[in-house]
Order: C-alpha cells, then structure tokens, then sequence
C-alpha cells in the first residue's frame, strides 16, 4: 500500500479527488500496530478500499508528537478518518479485517453524501463566536450555576486519592503509556 506523509500536499490530493484521509497513527514499538499492518492493512479487501476511496497518511508517533497529541484516541493504533480539512470524522483503534472494510466503507460513503454539510460543521465549529455572551447578573452573595463549591474540590480529591496507582504511577488500573 502506497502510505503517504503528513503533508499539504496529502490534504490537496483529498480535496482535488473528493475524498477523505484515512490517517494510520502508529508506534514503531507497537506491537498491535505491528499486527494490524501484518494482518489488516495488508489484507487485500483493505488495501483496496483505501487506495480508492481515501487517501492514506501514515504518521510514527514518536516522530510527530503534535499529530499523535491531535489525533490520538487513547493507544496506538490509530485510524482517524479526516476530512479534507484535517478535521476528524471519526476514529478507531485497532480492527479485525472485516471491521474495518465496514468502517471504511461507512465512513467513505457518508463523505461522499455530505462532504458539503460536513464541511460546514466543521466550519461553524471551529469560527468563534460572532458576539461574546455577557455574564449574567448574580445578586450579591447567590450562587452561581456551575460554580466550583467546596463539595465538587473534596470529592475530585477524594476519588484521586482512591484511584491513585501507587505502584505504576498514574491513576486507575488501565494500560499506562510513557510519555
């Protein structure tokens, strides 16, 4: 499979074909990336879905931290599956062949449907505001709605300190990445 670098010239490939990025974020000590190039990505149905339907971006982690801090779902691999904008449309971890080849066939169709209104919504998204909300007016001493309370700070401390990883470091009993 032909895998691209993360460039411009990528995003300009998308848009002058009309399709999305499919974006392969991956760790070269990985050994789930390792298998989902041995068996998913070099599976025959995905190549050919990818080559296509999507443009292919292949990016090490290690390599370019600011697209793994952008792109990342929590582990590696990553698919995120990108407008022509760099915007994501959604993401996965690691799939099995035939999970993918519905994903990727979902996901290349309903671009293909709504490229425009997608765009759009991106747009809106990430356009600020066009006139900032005034603060409401609280009478002196009223509590306002959402407002940090002594309650919220002792309980946030509270489940830290019972979820606190003394041995590992971190917090909870998931998988824990180095940075």
């Amino acid at each position: 499979m032909q895998w691209l670098e993360w460039s411009d010239e990528a995003f300009r490939e998308a848009r002058s074909r009309g399709v999305p990025v499919v974006l392969y974020l991956h760790a070269s000590w990985c050994r789930w990336c390792r298998e989902l190039e041995r068996t998913v990505l070099s599976d025959p149905r995905i190549e050919a879905l990818i080559a296509e339907r999507f443009v292919a971006v292949r990016v090490d982690k290690d390599r370019r931290p600011d697209i793994d801090a952008r792109y990342s779902k929590g582990g590696w691999p990553t698919l995120a599956y990108l407008a022509d904008t760099a915007e994501v449309i959604a993401s996965d971890a690691y799939m099995e062949v035939d999970e993918l080849a519905a994903r990727l066939e979902l996901v290349s169709s309903y671009y293909a449907e709504n490229r425009d209104s997608i765009r759009t919504r991106l747009e809106e998204a990430i356009r600020p505001a066009e006139t900032p909300r005034a603060a409401p007016r609280v009478p002196h001493g009223a509590r306002v709605p959402g407002e940090l309370s002594r309650e919220v700070v002792d309980w946030v401390a509270q489940i830290l300190l019972e979820t606190s990883d003394p041995v590992y470091g971190g917090w909870g009993s998931q998988h824990k990445f180095p940075h």
